[in-house]
């Protein structure tokens, strides 16, 4: 009996030492035993946003705050200035040891892009951009990609409308080949395959890449703490999303173990292609088939459901708001005409188009913060102590939706990106894929590719809210990004 008090006394002794609030730490709510301040991070009946538990903190406590997730101390990043400096110290570009697919398949060896840093970071990252972008990654070139399957896409919706016109009164499922669409235009720049929409293994592949991110949620502490991965129920999600994972990995393996088979020096068909060949130059194994794989799960990931997520909450807003996409499409028809798809070409002529694309994207918060970021010592910033692996929170959304430098952040109003010229204004202070040197390197191609898809639905369909359906839902779902709750609507063939 006595045993027992004493070590129940000594384990809390211990566990108020190693959750202590460290000296000068940023100010937060109370940090409780074991869960840390979890409890007050949790969302509250009458939430319209994911990140609103996070606004509370922001609100209560100052624009940094002091969290724990558990036992690891966490700083909550918030408002433009104090994102920017983070964004830009280089202290600041680690990331925290946490557990992501990858890692713990490669014996928790740091792999990729997106969970790396260090030198190893800056390496892979400068490759992986440059040669990227010889195959068209973001530019121009890659318009006829998009293009083949932008017209692969308007089949799927002419054939649904033709084999179920009852459909129309309730509204179809039009949106839910996009993600393969998405998939296929990244897909073919890394591994040069396209793959049908027909095919069920790859629209199951999909699927995945989707219920991933769903899955997702930055401030558990089950990817951080090995023991809570073990530990049934609380480790439910974590491990949903590792079979994910594992699946969408098993493909992109069998792709790369196709492409060692295959390899021609002479002949550089892919992504794939070029880091092979690296891989046999590289004399210390910074470049290995393990980091391959790694790299494209990452590019693979993040690439899709971005570009998916953002064309379908703008696909949303306009069916909210027609008299807004009847302004899309008339400037389509004034600058592009109704004979050719739209392309990156025109983005700097379609000044409304641009205007709502960025207001979409700021107003929806796909991205509503960064990767975690941490330190590998003990720093200072602004005038408070940030221990040695801190987590970082990055609240992007805190800029994006600023109401001191926006006036009405939560009104949709791509106007706010209109000039007195009537020309697109891009606003300096928005930070829609992050900032500094750790800034989404897959900015680009979200952006070409969403513009194109949305403006190439827009300029040949007219987009409604089924009569007898429901309207297209206002929630927000959550998860390592955002996504909007999938509708049904109502399409009518313009051309």
């Amino acid at each position: 009996m006595i045993f027992t008090v004493v070590l129940c006394l000594i384990t809390l002794f211990l566990l108020y030492v190693i959750q202590k609030r460290p000296k000068n730490f940023p100010p937060g709510p109370r940090n409780w035993p074991l869960v840390g301040t979890l409890p007050v991070m949790i969302g509250q009946p009458g939430d319209n946003h994911p990140f609103n538990p996070l606004d509370r903190l922001r609100q209560k406590h100052g624009n940094l705050v002091g969290l724990f997730l558990g036992i690891q101390p966490a700083v909550l990043v918030s408002g433009y200035e104090n994102v920017k400096e983070i964004s830009a110290r280089e202290d600041f570009t680690y990331r925290p040891d946490i557990t992501v697919v990858q890692h713990k398949m490669f014996h928790y060896e740091k792999s990729g892009l997106f969970f790396v840093d260090g030198e190893k970071w800056k390496t892979q990252r400068r490759f992986t951009l440059r040669h990227l972008r010889d195959f068209g990654f973001g530019k121009q070139s890659m318009d006829h990609y998009i293009h083949s399957e932008i017209d692969i896409l308007f089949a799927v919706f002419r054939d649904l409308m033709a084999k179920h016109p009852e459909q129309k009164e309730t509204g179809h499922d039009f949106l839910k080949v996009l993600p393969a669409v998405a998939i296929n235009t990244l897909w073919y720049i890394i591994a040069g395959e396209i793959h049908g929409l027909e095919n069920e293994h790859f629209i199951r592949l999909t699927r995945l890449v989707l219920k991933f991110f769903r899955l997702g949620d930055q401030t558990s502490p089950v990817p951080i703490y090995r023991l809570l991965q073990h530990i049934p129920f609380i480790n439910n999600n974590f491990k949903q999303q590792e079979k994910c994972g594992e699946e969408i990995m098993t493909f992109i393996q069998e792709a790369v173990v196709r492409h060692v088979d295959t390899f021609n020096e002479n002949d550089m068909r892919d992504f794939m292609d070029v880091y092979i060949r690296e891989m046999k130059k590289d004399s210390d194994g910074s470049f290995s088939e393990n980091q391959l794989i790694s790299i494209c799960m990452d590019l693979f990931l993040a690439g899709t459901e971005t570009t998916a997520s953002t064309t379908t909450f703008t696909l949303r807003y306009l069916i909210k708001y027609p008299e807004i996409q009847e302004k899309v499409r008339n400037e389509i028809y004034q600058v592009v005409g109704k004979d050719r798809l739209p392309s990156t070409e025109d983005m700097p002529n379609l000044h409304y188009c641009m205007a709502v694309l960025t207001e979409s994207m700021r107003h929806s918060g796909v991205t509503p913060s960064t990767p975690p970021k941490s330190t590998v010592k003990d720093v200072n910033f602004q005038g408070y102590n940030i221990p040695k692996g801190c987590m970082m929170i990055v609240n992007l959304r805190s800029v994006n939706m600023d109401e001191k430098h926006l006036g009405d952040p939560e009104t949709f109003r791509p106007e706010r990106f209109i000039g007195p010229d009537g020309k697109f204004r891009k606003d300096e202070k928005l930070m829609l894929f992050g900032s500094g040197t750790r800034i989404c390197l897959g900015e680009p191609f979200a952006k070409n590719t969403t513009f194109i898809f949305y403006t190439s639905i827009v300029q040949n369909f007219k987009l409604e809210a089924a009569p007898y359906g429901p309207k297209p839902s206002e929630v927000i779902l959550d998860g390592f990004t955002t996504a909007p709750e999938p509708f049904k609507m109502t399409m009518t063939a313009l051309n």
